[in-house]
């Protein structure tokens, strides 16, 4: 487990606004903790600084893991799952009814691990 110093953790929750990069959650709608998440995980040699960091809900967190790429299931190709710090949300997610988020393109698509709902899990 990495230790990070407060200042860190204050910088990562400052710039998300307190809401999940990844599925866009607020905070205080969430009963269990965010944790803050290594984009490219330790164990595939990222790094604990602000670059590779997200501030993430125990849902996304837990379902991302160390996962960098998935496979999209309308074209089955893998492709290199979503990062808050080199794209745009809006890129690659929208809010619609049914689903709650649905996707826009092959990348978004492949981040099954990062739904609002239960559905793929």
């Amino acid at each position: 487990m990495t230790v990070l110093s407060d200042q860190l953790r204050e910088v990562v929750v400052q710039r998300a606004g307190n809401r999940c990069e990844y599925c866009q959650l607020p905070a205080q709608l969430q009963v269990g903790g965010f944790q803050v998440d290594h984009i490219l995980a330790r164990s595939r040699g990222g790094r604990t600084e602000a670059d590779n960091l997200a501030w993430a809900c125990p849902h996304c967190n837990a379902h991302k893991w160390a996962q960098v790429v998935g496979v999209d299931p309308e074209s089955n190709q893998t492709v290199t799952l979503f990062n808050p710090r080199t794209q745009t949300w809006a890129d690659h997610f929208q809010w619609s009814e049914e689903p709650l988020r649905s996707c826009r393109n092959l990348s978004a698509r492949a981040c099954n691990c990062c739904t609002l709902t239960d559905e793929q899990s």
